[in-house]
């Protein structure tokens, strides 16, 4: 891995799991979060359920971008705000840090050039689409925490 990707690597660790500055992690918040009350919607867009799914479609377009797979691409489109009759917040958990770990590992394989690269069927680069996917998770787990805080005092 060269020094640029690796920087973002370390900058999405920091906000799915360490210590980013502004608080508490991603996995801390959704750990925190009461799985009864995941599927209710609090009175605000989206209930925690349909914004975790979501945080996963987003992992996975960024996955499928990395790994220059444009079936993947199109098929994490497609599954974003999907139906949840089927979804478990302990499945989306797993789906999340899993689609994590894969952007992760696929990061190492890549040199610093594919930032500067455009993104399949995009106007942006590479550098632009992982900066999104740090502030996308910290915006979605800060919405999580505020939903996950009005259900649990309703």
């Amino acid at each position: 891995m060269n020094n640029e990707i690796e920087k973002f690597a370390d900058s999405l660790k920091d906000v799915l799991w360490q210590d980013p500055w502004y608080g508490d992690s991603v996995y801390s918040i959704i750990d925190d979060i009461d799985p009864r009350l995941v599927a209710k919607n609090p009175g605000t867009a989206h209930s925690p359920l349909e914004l975790l799914y979501h945080m996963c479609s987003w992992a996975e377009f960024v996955l499928a971008q990395v790994k220059k797979d444009l079936a993947g691409v199109e098929a994490a489109e497609k599954n974003n705000w999907r139906d949840m009759s089927s979804c478990t917040w302990e499945d989306g958990v797993d789906l999340l840090k899993k689609t994590h770990e894969q952007i992760l590992a696929s990061l190492e394989e890549k040199s610093d050039s594919l930032l500067e690269e455009q993104a399949i069927n995009r106007t942006f680069n590479y550098r632009y689409l992982l900066y999104g996917l740090i502030q996308h998770n910290i915006y979605h787990a800060g919405q999580i925490a505020y939903a996950g805080k009005i259900l649990q005092n309703a």
